[in-house]
């Protein structure tokens, strides 16, 4: 997801907003609340006032996914409208001409926060946040510069920066120029590259084309290899060869993997070397994805690949076959050979409601494509599930949050308790979870909801592959609630 998203897998909005006795706090992410009755209709259209010459800034609330609310600023009244149409409480007017804010940063989802209250940016500072030590003001003076408003109709992010090049580049990357957001003091800002790689870190990531004058593939085989080589065995401008062949059954590797896997082997048994520069490399090379070809009656199966690694031993490697190969991504080479355990993998999509901040999760495309129909995001594929193991996940539901575990003692208690099992079967099992624990998805528990509350009822639990976005979730608050269940590969 837009670290996933900003990445995909970048890409879950937290935005924290304290209750504060009408603190200036201005949260720029999409409006929150949860189902909507109307759109939000900067996801529609590019929505453009005259920005005016006022004394005077519009704040409005909405509660937020945390304890409190949230608050949103604008001096056009016309917008003001729109978001009480949303939703939003109209709470009265601020002296734009004598508020300073304090901007501070959270790079785990990209939201900004502006708030006058320096004791209000410390403590986010203390959760994580960075700060930017910007001050924004919303009236022009003969000491201040303007400050440019943008919106981004796919994350629901607002941003306000001084720099030119960074609104040029934002507009690049589809972003709505919204004018000019107020004007600002004239002291120094962050330095626009440092703004830059925060707000786009890297994309996920994918195969790319390798830096060397290209990697060919030699032998008769099918193999394919591909990857972006580096390594104390690998100079810059390396010509790079790839050797494949098929042991033969008289081999030492033949023997020792057909011993291992017995009558589940596949296909053949594979020899993968490679020369540099014409010598001969068995590792130090980095990591290298290599791709054995498969039946195709075998797609959509759950791969184990055994590399024979001589005197380390044989390693297996879990993987999914597609479209008649299955890739795995390697940092030596010697002998492989494949075994099929006979057990279909299904993709999980991961989806994401803006408004109250829930995650969800689903093998169906049917149930996908509904939610996004209904406003939620896509944040594509989470993880690769076996179709069946020895271990269920069941999915329940209650009312306003859905909750996922392994726990049958968990799922009854939660029954007794009101929440309702759902699914095609009377267990409630939405999924399986990988009887070999290949990829962990960690679980996170946001101690703020409550799912009987009226409000700020939904997006109890987290579940990620990510170790990373984990990690800076319970950081922010979110207490660590271990391993939900396992996938057999992240995608």
């Amino acid at each position: 997801m837009k670290q996933n998203s900003l990445t995909t897998s970048i890409r879950s909005v937290l935005a924290i907003a304290l209750s504060l006795v009408l603190v200036c706090t201005m949260v720029l992410v999409a409006p929150q609340g949860y189902a909507e009755e109307a759109p939000d209709l900067h996801k529609y259209q590019k929505v453009e006032y005259a920005m005016p010459d006022a004394d005077t800034v519009f704040s409005l609330r909405k509660p937020s996914m945390f304890d409190g609310y949230k608050y949103y600023y604008t001096p056009v009244a016309e917008e003001r409208d729109m978001y009480v149409s949303l939703g939003w409480e109209y709470v009265g007017e601020v002296e734009s001409s004598t508020e300073l804010f304090y901007n501070v940063y959270n790079p785990r989802d990209g939201a900004f926060n502006f708030s006058s209250s320096p004791e209000e940016r410390d403590l986010l500072v203390q959760q994580g946040w960075e700060d930017r030590g910007f001050r924004y003001s919303a009236r022009d003076n003969s000491q201040s510069v303007p400050v440019y408003r943008l919106y981004n109709p796919d994350t629901g992010f607002h941003y306000f920066t001084r720099a030119v090049s960074e609104r040029d580049y934002l507009l690049e990357n589809n972003w709505y120029d919204e004018g000019l957001g107020g004007y600002s003091s004239p002291e120094t800002e962050k330095d626009l590259v440092v703004i830059l790689e925060e707000l786009n870190p890297s994309e996920p990531s994918t195969p790319t084309e390798p830096t060397q004058p290209g990697i060919t593939v030699s032998g008769d085989t099918g193999i394919r290899a591909e990857g972006n080589l580096r390594g104390p065995n690998v100079p810059s401008n390396a010509a790079i060869e790839v050797m494949t062949g098929i042991e033969d059954s008289s081999s030492a590797y033949y023997y020792g993997l057909d011993q291992a896997i017995g009558e589940r082997r596949i296909g053949d048994v594979y020899s993968v070397g490679m020369r540099v520069n014409g010598q001969s490399v068995s590792n130090g090379f980095g990591e290298l994805t290599i791709s054995l070809p498969i039946d195709a009656k075998y797609n959509d199966h759950i791969i184990v690949v055994h590399h024979h690694r001589g005197g380390d031993g044989i390693e297996k490697i879990r993987s999914v076959a597609r479209d008649g190969y299955v890739s795995f991504t390697v940092t030596s080479l010697s002998a492989f050979a494949m075994e099929d355990t006979g057990i279909e993998a299904q993709t999980m999509y991961r989806l994401y409601n803006p408004n109250s901040g829930e995650h969800f999760y689903t093998a169906s495309e049917f149930e996908r494509d509904s939610v996004v129909a209904s406003g939620w995001n896509d944040e594509g594929v989470g993880w690769i599930a076996p179709k069946a193991s020895s271990k269920p996940v069941y999915r329940l539901y209650s009312g306003t949050d859905h909750h996922y575990t392994m726990s049958a003692f968990e799922r009854d208690e939660l029954v007794k308790a009101g929440w309702r099992i759902e699914g095609d079967n009377p267990e409630g099992i939405a999924w399986y979870s990988d009887d070999a624990e290949t990829v962990p998805l960690y679980r996170q528990f946001n101690p703020n909801v409550d799912p009987s509350a009226p409000t700020n009822n939904s997006g109890s639990h987290n579940y990620t592959t990510s170790l990373d976005e984990h990690n800076s979730l319970v950081s922010i608050g979110w207490r660590d609630e271990n391993v939900g269940w396992y996938a057999v590969a992240v995608k």
